[in-house]
């Protein structure tokens, strides 16, 4: 697998957008989890997705960064020093024939736990960013793992800033069964409600193996 670093990736073309292809051994897998032990081209390749959403949504810091170590303070957000975190790869829903039928990696997103001291500083599992290409934007294609996403890290916030309309349309579809509904509604919720949800399920967060 080709690694990628953000040198190259500020390197390139501020507007163009690179997918990279799936290797074999992973191309059953259209939802990869990515944890902070997992091979480094994987990690980078989250890597790559997180630079994409911060240039998109103009961050000052990129969402992910698999070295050990910063260059600069564009690349100082480090999710590898993140013990909390479970990022995945999305794969695309159909073969490109100019690659011989290669199926490619068109986003990725990332979970985190967070502790706020509204909340008693209890453990708050939170959908904290995600990117897909725009060609694959509005297909379906984070709907198609929604559910297993929901069995995995139960009933998380959806916490992105900026909260994109689309984003925000997303949760208010998919989110109504979720004590966090009214966050996306753009109301306060029932704030002792969530501390006693999450009192409750505190001592069994979700994590993939």
């Amino acid at each position: 697998m080709e690694q990628v670093s953000h040198h190259s990736l500020l390197a390139t073309p501020y507007y163009r957008i690179d997918l990279p292809k799936i290797p074999l051994e992973y191309e059953s897998q259209t939802l990869l989890a990515v944890l902070p032990g997992s091979p480094l081209p994987l990690r980078q390749e989250v890597d790559r997705f997180a630079y994409y959403f911060r240039r998109e949504f103009r961050y000052d810091l990129v969402q992910s960064n698999a070295g050990r170590s910063a260059a600069s303070d564009l690349e100082r957000y480090s999710y590898d020093s993140d013990s909390s975190h479970t990022a995945y790869l999305f794969a695309g829903d159909e073969e490109r024939a100019e690659t011989d039928g290669g199926m490619f990696w068109v986003g990725a997103g990332c979970f985190r736990i967070r502790q706020y001291e509204k909340l008693d500083n209890l453990p708050v599992e939170i959908f904290d960013w995600a990117w897909i290409h725009p060609y694959f934007r509005n297909r379906g294609l984070l709907g198609s793992h929604w559910e297993r996403l929901r069995r995995r890290h139960g009933d998380f916030l959806i916490w992105q800033t900026p909260f994109s309309p689309t984003m925000r349309r997303f949760a208010l579809q998919n989110q109504k069964d979720s004590i966090w509904y009214p966050v996306y509604e753009g109301k306060e919720p029932d704030w002792s409600a969530i501390r006693a949800n999450l009192q409750t399920a505190s001592s069994a967060v979700t994590r993939p193996v």
